[in-house]
């Protein structure tokens, strides 16, 4: 338990355009592992794996097989999952946002096997992630998933709503959404969700239902942070 810092749930969810590893179709699972999905190049697994994490930084990989009775299973491919947007966004120690709020995006590059943009949410109390994977080392394919952080009691954990420099609070003004007025969040929402949040930017949050936010967007709830 010393080292432990928690655990990741990944949903896996389904398989879209996996390759064909049969005659015509495959019957693929995902190692870690989820159940066999026959004949189907797009299973729906939505089954859920748990990992315990110790180091924040070690690789997360997910590789497909195609489940074959008497020869070795063959590989469909494999993805890498990154989580370090993710592991961000839960040290900022945000509290209390609306069902549905996004806390930051993250695009596809070279360090992750993102197909999409990628959404950190905040959910009835809980920050999740959803992920569209495309698979490496394959002709075509892609993973769907979902990832949730869980503290255990007496492990070390993440180290959770420490001092938030004004670099960062700069880089949440432009990304946090829905501070919204129909959700009935007043003025100084933001800042009283995230106690890290330094003195001398408080100010600056307090004002985010007045002219400092452009293209509140009703149902999307979507906010720009325009100055301040």
């Amino acid at each position: 338990m010393d080292n432990l810092l928690g655990l990741l749930r990944i949903r896996v969810k389904r398989g879209n355009n996996l390759a064909v590893r049969d005659l015509g179709t495959s019957d693929p699972y995902v190692k870690l592992k989820t159940r066999v999905v026959k004949k189907n190049c797009n299973p729906e697994w939505n089954e859920e794996l748990t990992l315990s994490i110790t180091d924040l930084n070690a690789p997360i990989n997910l590789t497909v097989f195609d489940k074959d009775r008497f020869t070795v299973d063959d590989k469909m491919g494999e993805a890498d999952i990154d989580i370090q947007a993710y592991i961000a966004s839960l040290k900022m120690g945000l509290q209390n946002l609306p069902n549905g709020c996004v806390v930051s995006r993250v695009k596809p590059n070279r360090n992750n096997s993102l197909a999409d943009e990628s959404c950190i949410v905040w959910d009835n109390g809980k920050i999740l992630q959803d992920m569209i994977l495309r698979l490496r080392n394959v002709e075509s394919g892609e993973l769907v998933i979902q990832i949730e952080w869980i503290n255990v009691p007496g492990c070390r954990g993440l180290e959770i709503g420490g001092k938030i420099s004004n670099n960062q609070v700069d880089e949440i003004e432009n990304r946090v959404s829905c501070m919204g007025i129909s959700d009935g969040i007043g003025e100084g929402a933001l800042a009283d969700s995230m106690p890290g949040i330094g003195s001398s930017k408080r100010g600056s949050f307090n004002r985010i239902t007045h002219n400092m936010v452009e293209g509140f967007v009703v149902g999307t709830c979507s906010w720009r942070f325009v100055n301040g």
